[in-house]
């Protein structure tokens, strides 16, 4: 906001002087002169590039286009005196082939995604206390990077940030560190020693992945398991039981040749991709005090035809069961509110085109984008008397023989019922059921008169 008022002062000025003189003080008097000096000083106060290959960022840098891409061959170095913006599109360092050295200031509090990605003569980055977490591929294909020492306030390590340093060969996690997305040091393939000192406690799938530190613990246990933690098991086949004592697990068996899985009672959290695309998978016992299951922890596994989820589950997110083409049932959590799930997430049972009913539990409140999409033997559908909300393409490929809404003030969006084939919709008479089901053509059934205040056409809800 300071920037910009000092821009708008700026031009104020400028434009003043030039009516009070009579003169054209920045070549042209009119506006769009003074927005284009303006640009042209503000981005080369923005930063400077010397004659040693120094790129020094000063400040946010609002250009459309990297303003220093015809000289990145000459970029050595790079120094941020202050946590910077760039409106820009793609890496700000895309082609720097000579870029070997990168300091951040101590206002950052991440590493942006692709930052790096691709620097290939990168070896040295200086990263300071205070940084909490390292963004999506930031330095993915930094080939020469040999090491990297991270600061004890890194909390989180994303997807694919270190994937493909070919060169990386020992990492020091620090205390607070819980974990690293899908991919994080996968390709790495220099990567022997790790010295963990963090909680390891939400690792996606495939992290490690062609490592040879993987490698090696592998060899002494296909069960991959740091501080209680599950953080591999790619490698199991067949029938597995996993052990007492273990507490969570992230993206472990994803894409895994497992059949059949037991989850000890002393799991709570199974996180992101546990099961991803384990298409042999038939069978699994979860723990029955268990509470999360993240996203897409079922996705994929197209061997799966019933499932029943524990009703002390309260997490339930997103892409849980997308993909299991042969799930003909599955139990919900059905637990009080407020400890039981209040929204059946985006994308919960796209794909999921064996499907042939569902109980949706009492304490669901709204049912996410693409939920039952593609359900293609889904009959009838009764939403809860809570669902206040049905989000778009919710039933988009279903051929519905009825859905039952009960809610006369449900809300819809102009495309809740987009490719969706509904002989029936029931509801109350004056309810926004019946005017979605009149404006989409949709025969209607009446549950009886609602008696309340105006409802708008859905279409404006």
């Amino acid at each position: 906001m300071i920037f910009r008022n000092t821009r708008l002062l700026k031009a104020t000025a400028l434009c003043a002087a030039a009516l009070l003189t009579g003169t054209t003080m920045l070549g042209a008097a009119s506006p769009d002169a003074i927005q284009m000096q303006l640009t042209a000083e503000e981005a080369a106060s923005a930063w400077t590039l010397n004659a040693d290959g120094t790129l020094t960022i000063s400040d946010n840098i609002y250009d459309n286009e990297c303003p220093w891409k015809d000289q990145v061959e000459q970029i050595k170095k790079v120094v941020f005196t202050k946590k910077a913006y760039f409106s820009f599109r793609g890496s700000p360092f895309e082609g720097c082939i000579n870029l070997t050295s990168a300091v951040f200031s101590e206002d950052f509090y991440s590493v942006p995604g692709g930052m790096f990605k691709d620097c290939t003569a990168l070896t040295d980055v200086t990263i300071p206390e205070g940084i909490d977490g390292i963004s999506y591929n930031a330095f993915e294909g930094c080939t020469a990077l040999r090491t990297i020492r991270f600061p004890e306030s890194l909390s989180y390590i994303s997807a694919e940030a270190f994937r493909g340093c070919t060169s990386l060969d020992n990492l020091v996690i620090p205390e607070k560190c819980y974990g690293f997305g899908a991919y994080a040091f996968a390709g790495c393939t220099s990567l022997t020693h790790i010295e963990n000192n963090g909680k390891m406690n939400v690792v996606g799938r495939h992290a490690f992945e062609d490592t040879p530190w993987l490698k090696a613990e592998q060899a002494k246990n296909p069960l991959v398991i740091v501080g209680n933690y599950l953080i591999d098991a790619s490698a199991c086949t067949g029938d597995v039981v996993l052990p007492d004592g273990l507490e969570g697990m992230g993206g472990a068996f994803a894409d895994s040749e497992i059949t059949s899985v037991v989850i000890p009672e002393s799991v709570y959290n199974i996180n992101m991709d546990s099961f991803m695309n384990c298409t042999g998978l038939t069978e699994i016992t979860l723990p029955s005090q268990l509470n999360t299951l993240a996203s897409n922890v079922f996705a994929g596994c197209s061997g799966l035809t019933h499932i029943e989820i524990p009703d002390t589950v309260t997490v339930f997110s997103s892409g849980m069961f997308s993909g299991c083409t042969n799930l003909k049932s599955v139990k919900l959590p059905c637990g009080e509110y407020p400890c039981a799930i209040t929204k059946l997430e985006d994308s919960t049972f796209e794909g999921c085109e064996s499907l042939e009913s569902i109980d949706i539990p009492e304490t669901v409140q709204q049912i996410g984008n693409s939920t039952f999409k593609g359900c293609k033997k889904l009959k009838e559908v009764s939403v809860p008397s809570k669902v206040c909300m049905i989000d778009s393409n919710a039933f988009a490929g279903c051929i519905l023989e009825k859905l039952t809404i009960p809610d006369p003030l449900c809300s819809f969006t102009d495309y809740t019922f987009t490719d969706a084939t509904i002989q029936k919709i029931v509801g109350y008479k004056g309810s926004s059921a019946e005017i979605a089901a009149e404006k989409c053509g949709i025969e209607f059934e009446n549950l009886g008169i609602f008696v309340g205040g105006p409802i708008e056409d859905y279409s404006n809800s």
